[in-house]
């Protein structure tokens, strides 16, 4: 009774004083509350707020069969998003107050309802948070309590939801035995669609029995937050299906969603199920708890062991395997392995995996090097050939992989020459450093009759012999051409028969060609707005021939703008919506030998003005005030209306309501013509946007006439004088005869200040009624009547 009573009285007082001329003053008490113009009906203090589809239980039963106590919590608690909603519904006010004077508390900060508020009680923002969150512990309890006595999993935007509709309503978990939102959870959101699921939140939308507007919007907010987070329209994929390890060092959090609140944790080494996954999230079942956990601390188990060894022979530690193998040289027998399943060398990472590796080289004699055994530190065995004929390597792997590989190889020369080169790395720049000289010689054994031989692969270079061949060295030029890379292999070839060859090195030739860059551009700025265009402005890039402008829409970036001139600095964008924000990037572009080039991207965002407002027009008039009316300015936050005054505009008020569509302007002269103008407002952040501005006039209407009096009377006639009305241009007089109201007299000199009535009847009594009147342009005005009785003479 006492809402639906709060509830009738705050509907009747806001009739009473819209009717008086009070809408202004809402107006103004709307923008110091910052727009929160409806928490007298959506605090946390429980105002009757009901569902009529909602069956009440019979008392309330906080107690479970086994007499333990039914209120009790979970891990989860609200979330700033949480918070943040509630705050924007309750508003927040630092002084006590009552919505009606037969509550029996005061309330204070952002709905704290109860015997610790008293009158006059005054408090901190800093308070207000605190008790804000002190009272969310108590909702976060009905909530958890509820979904602790059905076994209910839901993630993070969901509770946020719950707790923001319960410290609204109450606790209606215990209050009611079913109502559509409680019977959803208990059989799983899952099964019912987004629309059920807002129906069962905006059901809760009446107080006192009334459909409250505040209420339905707040249901709405509510439902939105619990959709937005409903997991089963994440992307993950099944692709992720299987059992995994959990490799986190001590134990892996399971959260309530993707980055939500945690809700248990799998010990390290432990298997997990994954349902599905994205990559960064698995959505996991471990020890009867559901939830998902990061992907990053969790292995995919394998049934099988699925590796290769892979065995080779270098001329380096864990080098290529070369061309020939020559007598006098030390060779290297390297593995690795691999797991096939995931592309990875195991014997980098190990994986987890404990085992040990053996390495026997096999010498043409038949004999055999000692084994090298070793755990997984070392990838390779050393051993000197010291005579030619055909080898072999051995390594074998135990433990937790098994497997063995043996290799051949056969040494064919027996000379000891080695070639080398003055380098084995060239780098060629253009323009600038485009050729070099590389010196090759031979040192030890040089056999006879032998020669040079080069044979190259790639692009961007060539390769010259310079001068003579000596018999042990000779100078190559390399040059480049353009940009590329690539290898020169040198060979020392039997003079006779270049196909057999003693020995070959590898010359690396790296070619670079200095490009055309474009620089970033700079001051790039919003330099002017309308409610149909915006202007971006920056500085001239000199390394730039021309710029492109793209703006994002529609969830894509496409060109609106290519300027050919680099020296413009502006570009205006026409054609947009009012009151909408807009991105948009610019880069500079040139051509390095007709290959465009472009520079990085540069961005910059802005928003349009508010549209002009329309339908504005003089909606009323007294004689000490006019009223103002205008449409509605879709996407703006609110008016400005300014009166001019003793030769410049003033501001005579600020609506942060766009939905306000009419002003009064008291305080005015009678008879007195008025300009004003009208522009709409809105924000890009922190920055106010203005529409340009409406201008009207309108005039206020005539005082109404006094000292109304009979000056004269006759048989025949009576005469009526009254005061002169500054501003007016005449007056009207009328006389009350036969039920109806007949004008005797339209007076067009507003000096006239007495009128003859004739031709009446002797001994009668007469009524008459006198107003002025004036005119606004074409638009008459009438001032208010003045009544005055008279009598003929016998």
């Amino acid at each position: 009774m006492k809402s639906e009573l709060k509830s009738k009285i705050i509907i009747i007082f806001l009739i009473i004083f819209a009717t008086i001329g009070g809408y202004n003053s809402l107006i103004y008490a709307d923008e110091q509350k910052k727009s929160y113009e409806y928490d007298m009906y959506e605090n946390g203090s429980g105002k009757d707020i009901t569902s009529d589809e909602a069956v009440k239980s019979e008392g309330d039963n906080l107690k479970e069969s086994d007499g333990t106590d039914l209120f009790r919590t979970s891990n989860m608690g609200i979330s700033q998003s949480g918070v943040d909603l509630i705050k924007q519904f309750e508003g927040c006010r630092l002084t006590a107050y009552k919505v009606t004077s037969s509550e029996k508390y005061y309330t204070i900060g952002y709905g704290h309802y109860g015997s610790d508020v008293y009158a006059g009680m005054t408090i901190t923002q800093a308070q207000a948070e605190s008790m804000l969150k002190s009272d969310l512990v108590r909702f976060e309890g009905y909530v958890n309590t509820f979904l602790n006595k059905y076994n209910i999993t839901i993630n993070q935007n969901q509770f946020d939801a719950l707790v923001s509709f319960t410290y609204n309503v109450g606790n209606v978990w215990v209050s009611y035995n079913t109502f559509q939102l409680k019977t959803y959870l208990i059989n799983g959101v899952s099964n019912y669609n987004s629309d059920q699921i807002t129906t069962a939140f905006t059901n809760w939308n009446k107080s006192g029995g009334v459909v409250l507007d505040g209420l339905t919007r707040r249901r709405k907010a509510e439902a939105a937050l619990f959709l937005n987070g409903n997991t089963n329209d994440c992307s993950c994929s099944d692709s992720y299906a299987g059992d995994y390890v959990c490799t986190a060092s001590s134990a892996l959090n399971i959260r309530s969603g993707h980055g939500g609140t945690v809700i248990g944790t799998i010990p390290s080494g432990a298997v997990v199920y994954v349902s599905k996954g994205d990559g960064t999230w698995a959505h996991v079942s471990y020890n009867g708890i559901n939830g998902c956990s990061s992907m990053q601390y969790l292995k995919k188990k394998q049934d099988t062991l699925n590796y290769q060894l892979h065995v080779w022979i270098s001329d380096t530690d864990m080098g290529s395997v070369p061309e020939h193998f020559y007598k006098g040289k030390s060779y290297y027998l390297c593995y690795e392995i691999l797991d096939m399943d995931t592309g990875k060398r195991v014997d980098i990472d190990h994986d987890g995996l404990n085992y040990s590796v053996s390495e026997v080289f096999g010498y043409p004699d038949g004999t055999k090097s000692d084994p090298c055994t070793y755990g997984n530190d070392y990838n390779w065995y050393r051993s000197y050939m010291g005579a030619t004929g055909q080898y072999k390597g051995i390594v074998t792997v135990t433990g937790d992989i098994n497997t063995s590989c043996e290799i051949g190889w056969k040494v064919e020369y027996s000379g000891n020459v080695t070639l080398k080169a003055s380098t084995y790395s060239v780098n060629l720049n253009i323009p600038g450093n485009i050729s070099q000289r590389v010196t090759l010689t031979m040192e030890g054994e040089i056999p006879d009759n032998c020669a040079l031989s080069k044979d190259s692969s790639g692009n961007g270079f060539s390769a010259k012999w310079d001068g003579d061949w000596n018999g042990w060295s000779h100078d190559m030029v390399i040059t480049g051409e353009g940009s590329g890379s690539g290898v020169i292999i040198v060979s020392v070839v039997d003079g006779k028969n270049a196909s057999v060859k003693y020995g070959t090195i590898k010359i690396y030739v790296n070619v670079t060609k200095e490009q055309k860059t474009v620089s970033a551009m700079s001051g790039v700025k919003l330099a002017g707005r309308a409610d149909d265009a915006l202007r971006i402005n920056w500085n001239i890039n000199s390394s730039a021939s021309g710029y492109i402008i793209e703006q994002y829409k529609n969830g894509n970036w496409s060109r609106i703008a290519r300027i050919a001139d680099k020296n413009t600095k502006t570009y205006r964008i026409e054609k947009l919506t009012n009151s909408t924000d807009y991105r948009f990037r610019i880069q500079g572009f040139n051509f390095d030998n007709g290959t465009p080039v472009y520079g990085s991207y540069t961005y910059v965002s802005g928003k349009t003005n508010p549209s002009k407002i329309t339908g504005v027009t003089i909606g009323g008039r007294a004689v000490d005030a006019l009223r103002l009316n205008w449409n509605k300015v879709s996407g703006a936050s609110g008016y400005i209306i300014e009166k001019y005054e003793n030769g410049k505009w003033n501001r005579i008020a600020r609506i942060a309501d766009v939905k306000t569509r009419t002003y009064r302007v008291e305080g005015l002269k009678a008879s007195t013509t008025y300009k004003f103008r009208i522009k709409a407002f809105g924000f890009s952040g922190s920055t106010p946007l203005y529409s340009t501005y409406t201008y009207i006039n309108g005039r206020t209407t005539p005082m109404a006439v006094t000292g109304v009096c009979i000056g004269g009377t006759a048989k025949d006639a009576l005469r009526v004088n009254w005061n002169k009305v500054s501003g007016a241009s005449g007056y009207i007089i009328e006389k009350y005869e036969n039920g109806n109201w007949n004008r005797v007299a339209r007076i067009a000199d507003g000096n006239t200040k007495t009128y003859r009535v004739e031709k009446l009847k002797k001994n009668t009594a007469y009524v008459f009624r006198i107003r002025a009147f004036d005119f606004d342009g074409n638009t008459p005005l009438y001032s208010d009547s003045k009544y005055v009785n008279g009598s003929t003479n016998r």
